[in-house]
């Protein structure tokens, strides 16, 4: 089985390279759309349903953000490409599923590329990737408000559940969580 991917990006090389490297070295991927400007990503994606949008941030007229802002992405798995990481945080707030630094390295297509295809095989998708499955085994059996003990340096937070937007893992089995109020907690 194939599945479908847009490429935007608003220099061309870049999308010929990316097209290049997906046809050559990801075999279940198939390019179906290289598009070049933020007003045909819109106007392509509206009607197009595909399964996996690579995604400049900088375009020619707007942002990526602006891009995925204009159509239902639900069904879609989102993968930002940029040369810096300085967007990186607010692609997770998008619930991108990878965030990958230009130059692309093969060996880090191939491993989003694996990824992408097992989400999609079991079926998870942006609208049901959510911290609502861990909120609901946190809310399992109990009334009592339920918090999450992050354990830092010099101090223990309890944060709610609910108050927590996303959190992920870091080197050295450390963890980042980011909360409604735009506070990052680290824990040890």
């Amino acid at each position: 089985m194939k599945y479908t991917v847009a490429i935007v990006d608003d220099e061309s090389k870049n999308l010929e390279i990316l097209a290049y490297y997906i046809a050559s070295y990801c075999p279940q991927l198939e390019v179906v759309a290289q598009l070049s400007t933020k007003k045909s990503a819109i106007k392509y994606l509206q009607f197009n349903p595909l399964q996996i949008l690579f995604l400049d941030i900088v375009l020619d007229e707007g942002s990526g953000f602006d891009v995925l802002d204009e159509f239902d992405y639900s069904k879609t798995q989102v993968v930002f490409s940029r040369a810096h990481d300085e967007f990186a945080l607010k692609a997770f707030r998008y619930q991108a599923h990878d965030y990958l630094l230009k130059p692309i390295e093969i060996k880090d297509l191939i491993t989003t590329s694996d990824s992408l295809i097992n989400k999609i095989k079991s079926n998870v998708f942006p609208a049901n990737d959510t911290l609502g499955g861990l909120r609901n085994q946190f809310n399992s059996g109990s009334n009592k408000p339920n918090r999450v003990k992050i354990i830092q340096r010099t101090k223990v937070d309890f944060v709610k559940a609910d108050d927590i937007v996303f959190c992920q893992s870091l080197p050295g089995s450390k963890s980042e969580y980011h909360t409604i109020d735009d506070q990052v907690l680290y824990s040890n």
